[in-house]
């Protein structure tokens, strides 16, 4: 089982990548510049996805614990929930690239997390991990615009929007991956109690198994 699903993992990083690769390219040949990779980290769909790629290949090789998957959970559904929102004119009309950046990703790395991660991380610690990935990336694009003029998102551009709504997008934002985080986190533990007080351990192989039955 373990096997199979390091195996599910990397597929899914692979798509991830794949899809930012196609995406960047397809961006790159249309505004027929190199100079356009530099707005790579002003894009969050690129940012969320690369890291859900990273965590996702770490642990497949076993460098990492899978309850790691926790940290970029909040950034890649946040990615899904304003692409959906705010950019989306519907699932049908969204480019495979598209799809597998906003959604499939997403909803993969919930379902990786509710079912197959056998372990919950330290609240505290992992919670700075996660929204340092959110913080850092709005002081980014917001440096960014201010020098270049350009923002991915037209709901951050400062020059259209006033900056009361920035703001209150901004509060939005990093309110909704506080209430993910701690959803997710708190889901995990409960899950984890139930698991142990009716004496079940799904994530265990079928040979940890039968040495227990014996024992």
């Amino acid at each position: 089982m373990k096997g199979y699903l390091s195996i599910c993992r990397l597929f899914v990083a692979a798509l991830a990548l794949f899809g930012m690769g196609i995406s960047l390219i397809k961006s790159i040949y249309l505004v027929e510049s190199f100079g356009s990779l530099f707005h790579i980290f002003a894009q969050f769909t690129y940012v969320s996805n690369f890291i859900v790629a990273m965590v996702l290949i770490l642990v497949s090789l076993g460098k990492l614990e899978d309850k790691y998957i926790l940290i970029p959970l909040p950034s890649i559904v946040i990615t899904y929930i304003v692409f959906s929102l705010f950019i989306s004119k519907g699932l049908d009309s969204e480019p495979l690239y598209n799809i597998i950046e906003h959604y499939l990703t997403a909803f993969y790395l919930m379902f990786d997390y509710i079912f197959f991660v056998s372990g919950r991380t330290t609240f505290l610690r992992s919670f700075i991990f996660a929204i340092s990935i959110v913080l850092i990336y709005l002081i980014y694009v917001f440096i960014y615009g201010f020098i270049v003029g350009y923002y991915p998102y037209h709901f951050f551009d400062l020059n259209k929007e006033t900056i009361e709504n920035v703001v209150l997008l901004v509060l939005f934002i990093n309110i909704a991956v506080i209430i993910l985080f701690t959803a997710f986190f708190v889901f995990k533990v409960l899950q984890l109690a139930l698991y142990e007080k009716i004496g079940i351990n799904p994530f265990s192989n079928k040979k940890e198994a039968i040495n227990l039955q014996k024992n």
